[in-house]
């Protein structure tokens, strides 16, 4: 979410610019091209479109930021399975079980 008002310097990809009430300054830093300069920031987003159409199918607009949190859970945690999966299985026995309306209503 950009904040209205904003003034937001990007790499001048076309949909930037239909962001209303903001200041779009596309700015080329160097000759490169984004894909190239920001490599692992296009892998990251990559690997979440293909997660999240994987396992979920898409993103619920309700639901986005428990995706992301369970996303970067998993990516903080991806060169070190047995540790992830100790920790999550610490983190359960830890927690009382939660319905659904907790999680909507984020009470989990």
């Amino acid at each position: 979410m950009v904040e209205p008002g904003a003034h937001v310097i990007t790499d001048g990809l076309i949909s930037y610019e239909n962001m209303p009430n903001n200041t779009h300054e596309p700015r080329v830093v160097s000759g490169q091209k984004a894909h190239e300069i920001l490599h692992w920031v296009h892998r990251v987003f990559s690997n979440l479109k293909r997660w999240a159409k994987g396992v979920f199918h898409g993103f619920r607009q309700k639901h986005i930021q428990r995706y992301l949190d369970e996303f970067v859970f998993r990516w903080n945690r991806r060169r070190h399975l047995r540790t992830a999966f100790d920790r999550l299985l610490g983190i359960c026995v830890g927690l009382a079980p939660a319905t659904y309306r907790d999680i909507v209503e984020h009470r989990a």
